[in-house]
């Protein structure tokens, strides 16, 4: 049931719990434009200063019923069903709107066509024409406007507390920053209960930037208790996932605590502008225009080992507690897991020998934090590969309060396959500038190695429908991370015709001569010369690293599979499987 006295007047300074992370702060227009477009749903949790704690969706009045927001120059822009009060706040159309008409204006009623009424109609339709084409020209000013990050008055507008004299502070939240006043602005929220699996232990600050910041940011935050144990302060942005919502990616820093308020130090633009990329497809790991961190202090562990070698290769930094107050891992996972980072770091340098002299930086930061449905994990990196870190989703190690990674029970699950794949980013960033030219040979490289690994991860590329990007060619017709994916077979088969991986490291030692062709020379295999066989070995399933429908049908041409479940796998597309049938 709505409750007309949950909010007061405000269109500004929304936040919304999307994928268990706190995104904001939206005004009401962008916020109503959420829930239109399903991604704020009637069970969303939002909050406002305004509000007494954090409610969901369906308690806002006029949030989650109406029709499209209204677009009006000049006029209050409250959507169609939000409540009275948002009116109060219309947001302003630039000034060079002025005199554009919001509305055509409306036709007489219909009467027997005249010679002059027709003049009168090809007039009016002509005014009508050049309306439309200014209107349109108006609409992509805006665009261009809106995704430059500025617009006729200047740069991007931010909203919240803005600084002033290098600091602006809220309540016991203090930032400081030897920037211009006026060029980042915080606000201030509480930590929804379940963020970073229950294991934040401050509110959540926001600040956004007109601009990116290449100077160190200081922001100090008030614990909410201190427990003795150990605090970091995650700073984080926004990226697509896999399932088209945005989430907060985080970066985790020391702090030091006086009189239970936490201080840490950052540079936003290692934030913001890190090259991210997802166990998934080309648009993810895309960021929003806007420039905004999201910073917030969390209880956590870390594990330090030293490596056979005497070197420290990795800090691992998770959440403390799970959600039922046990510790996260164990001390024996612990030690587990760091035996199957340096199994895979061994791998590539003495099996494949692989070199790891550009990154000279250690140890190499893994974390661990709950992506949802946005991917397994993902490689970022910052300028050179010394600034390179690795995220893990923590449905890796639990899955519905269900220990995924479990070794006393010889579970694994998903793990050394998703880290297998992320390391080897890093690995090709040894070897590239700003890991490579070429996406689809950086995914599909890295999914063959995560193949090696046989845990399971495969079944959730082949469900993202990648598969059928295979039948549009040996080499792809575009460079994309889902080309990529689609090609994994292809690079298992030119091992086995060169022998082993070895042409995959030849290929990142000497690409000057573009990437195909590289892949041709090292290899000395023409794509016209093996195409038909690489497709026959395809569809006959002799390709064991990818399992596609394709696959699936050729495998049960001649068994006693449930012929409906077939026909649901095939009718998914088809399209390139028959073609090659008819050839």
């Amino acid at each position: 049931m709505e409750d007309p006295t949950l909010v007061t007047s405000t269109a500004t300074g929304w936040y919304a719990l999307l994928g268990n992370q706190v995104n904001g702060p939206y005004t009401w227009p962008e916020l109503y434009s959420l829930a239109q477009q399903g991604h704020v749903v009637a069970q969303t949790q939002v909050w406002h200063a305004s509000l007494p704690a954090w409610a969901v969706a369906a308690q806002i009045p006029g949030l989650i019923q109406g029709g499209a927001a209204p677009l009006g120059a000049g006029d209050a822009a409250a959507p169609m069903g939000a409540p009275a009060w948002a009116a109060d706040f219309p947001v302003d159309a630039p000034a060079w709107t002025t005199g554009v008409p919001a509305v055509a204006p409306a036709l007489s009623p219909a009467f027997a066509p005249t010679q002059d009424d027709r003049q009168q109609r090809r007039r009016m339709l002509i005014v009508g024409s050049a309306f439309a084409v200014v209107l349109i020209a108006v609409i992509a000013v805006s665009m261009v406007l809106l995704l430059t990050g500025g617009g006729p008055d200047g740069p991007r507008s931010i909203e919240g507390e803005k600084i002033k004299g290098r600091i602006a502070q809220v309540g016991g939240v203090v930032v400081r920053a030897d920037i211009p006043d006026g060029s980042a602005a915080l606000t201030v929220a509480p930590a929804a209960e379940d963020l970073f699996e229950g294991n934040a232990a401050s509110d959540v600050v926001t600040i956004e930037y007109t601009e990116p910041v290449e100077r160190p940011v200081t922001v100090s935050l008030p614990l909410r208790e201190n427990d003795g144990g150990l605090y970091k302060m995650g700073v984080g942005s926004e990226v697509y996932g896999l399932n088209g919502e945005p989430t907060i990616l985080y970066r985790f820093y020391d702090v030091e605590i006086t009189d239970g308020v936490a201080t840490a130090s950052f540079v936003p633009a290692e934030v913001l502008e890190a090259q991210v990329r997802f166990l998934s497809s080309t648009d993810v790991g895309v960021r929003p225009y806007w420039l905004r961190t999201t910073t917030a202090l969390f209880s956590v562990g870390e594990k330090v080992a030293t490596g056979p070698d005497g070197t420290t290769h990795f800090r691992f930094t998770y959440p403390k507690k799970y959600k039922d107050g046990r510790e996260y891992l164990s001390q024996d996972e612990l030690v587990a897991l760091f035996d199957l980072f340096e199994d895979v770091f061994d791998m590539y340098q003495t099996q494949y020998q692989y070199q790891y002299a550009a990154r000279t930086k250690y140890p190499i930061d893994i974390y661990a934090q709950p992506l949802d449905e946005s991917g397994d994990g993902f490689y970022s990196q910052w300028g050179s590969v010394n600034n390179g870190y690795i995220t893990l989703n923590t449905r890796l190690f639990y899955m519905a309060g269900k220990k995924e990674f479990d070794p006393d029970a010889g579970r694994l699950g998903r793990l050394p396959g998703t880290f297998a794949h992320e390391f080897f980013h890093l690995v090709q960033a040894n070897y590239t500038d700003q890991r490579s030219a070429s996406a689809w040979f950086d995914e599909a490289t890295a999914t063959y190695f995560e193949s090696l690994m046989k845990s399971g991860t495969l079944d959730a590329i082949d469900t993202m429908g990648n598969w059928k990007r295979i039948y549009d060619g040996i080499f792809p017709p575009a460079d994309t991370a889902e080309h990529g994916y689609a090609r994994m077979p292809l690079i298992e088969f030119l091992a086995g015709k060169t022998g082993g991986p070895d042409f995959i490291r030849d290929v990142y030692s000497d690409h000057d001569s573009g990437w195909e062709q590289t892949i041709i020379d090292e290899t000395q295999l023409d794509p016209a010369d093996y195409a038909v066989e690489f497709y026959s070995d395809l569809l006959q399933q002799k390709l064991t690293s990818y399992r596609s429908p394709a696959g699936l049908f050729w495998g049960t041409v001649d068994s006693d599979a449930d012929p409906e479940g077939l026909q649901e796998e095939l009718n998914r597309d088809t399209t390139g499987v028959c073609s090659l049938w008819r050839v």
